[in-house]
């Protein structure tokens, strides 16, 4: 069984990109699918995806998004209580990833360090809203959050 080898937690307030250091610094990859070349997957209208970044848009406009990001040492396994999923690849040129607010393109946050440079890593993002509806007499959607989990393991191991 795979194990979790790290994770981290990181809140935003609106769309964000999560992508590769290197594009940070000016080197991103050329051809379809780099940064600002993103496009959706088939039925996933909630993110798009490229060669080494992808966009999470969400549900909500003002409230809060979270996103928990997970290093694993193989394939994790499936987590059924999640609305929406998505599985693919990126190539992570430097091994850092960053999150980078959608209209803030001068403001990035280091999420994660995955210590290995020029490497294809599988992902999986999963989203779900949660929404606050026990408080009767109240609409439901006064409290509304999305939720984002991104697992990453190398596509050498556990395929």
């Amino acid at each position: 069984m795979a194990e979790l080898l790290a994770s981290v937690v990181h809140e935003v307030r609106e769309a964000f990109y999560v992508l590769d250091g290197e594009i940070l610094e000016g080197n991103q990859p050329d051809g379809p699918g780099s940064w600002g070349q993103e496009s959706s997957p088939p039925g996933q209208d909630w993110l798009d995806v490229g060669s080494s970044s992808v966009i999470l848009w969400g549900s909500t406009r003002d409230a809060a998004r979270y996103v928990r990001f997970e290093l694993w040492g193989g394939q994790p396994p499936a987590d059924q209580s999640w609305q929406k999923s998505w599985e693919g690849e990126l190539f992570l040129a430097s091994g850092k990833i960053h999150i980078m607010n959608y209209s803030e393109a001068d403001f990035h946050h280091l999420l994660f360090d995955v210590d290995q440079r020029k490497a294809t890593w599988r992902v999986r993002i999963q989203t779900k809203l949660l929404e606050n509806d026990r408080e009767p007499g109240f609409p439901t959607n006064i409290y509304q959050v999305d939720l984002y989990n991104m697992q990453l393991w190398q596509s050498s191991v556990g395929m």
